[in-house]
């Protein structure tokens, strides 16, 4: 995955593909699914072949994403920072990834479902940690946020791979997905229930954003 490539964020334009085209673009990113299947498709008609990898973050983590048994996104790469939660075998490997399903249910959870009930998980730590220590008429907003900001090591019961919340730090951990017949395949690290969280995974890149 080399530069130079073209990122799509708000929207598919023929102008975008016709500046991939130009720049002998290798690499493909839109942040949300369906801008993702717009841009593959695009490509199909414009005949743009030089594109070695289509990636996506949590925007492309759906059954949605999946229509048409996945045809048109067939090859896709998916990062994200949690456990791929549509799975049944990573639901087993993680009582709280099962909640999340559970209780949201399979037609409603996305990625961005995760980041909420996660949001829900790190504030019920912290309303906990004020009342072990002050008692129920110790929380109050100060507290609560007092709390959070003491919070540097979390990953919401193992959804998330461990981040320094209260240092708003870059996550290091990731779990990388490919779209192979229909279905989301876990590629790397190969193990259910686990993240790589190697140092060497937070980069600085200098992007040429169309």
């Amino acid at each position: 995955m080399v530069p130079p490539f073209a990122r799509g964020h708000h929207g598919i334009s023929r102008g975008m593909f016709q500046a991939m085209k130009n720049k002998g673009s290798n690499y493909g990113q839109a942040t949300q699914g369906s801008q993702q299947i717009q841009l593959r498709k695009e490509a199909i008609l414009q005949g743009l072949t030089n594109i070695k990898v289509w990636d996506c973050t949590t925007g492309c983590y759906d059954e949605k994403f999946l229509a048409n048994d996945g045809s048109d996104v067939d090859g896709q790469y998916v990062d994200t920072l949690y456990l791929p939660f549509l799975s049944s075998a990573e639901r087993k490997a993680n009582p709280m990834v099962a909640n999340f399903v559970k209780y949201t249910g399979t037609d409603k959870a996305d990625g961005y479902g995760v980041y909420a009930w996660s949001a829900a998980i790190a504030f019920r730590d912290a309303v906990n940690a004020i009342v072990k220590k002050d008692g129920v008429n110790g929380v109050t907003r100060k507290s609560i946020f007092t709390a959070l900001n003491n919070i540097h090591q979390f990953n919401a019961e193992g959804m998330f791979g461990t981040i320094d919340l209260a240092g708003r730090k870059t996550s290091p951990c990731h779990v990388r997905l490919q779209v192979t017949k229909g279905d989301d395949k876990r590629i790397f690290p190969s193990k259910v229930g686990t993240f790589d969280c190697s140092a060497k995974n937070v980069v600085q890149v200098k992007l040429d954003v169309y």
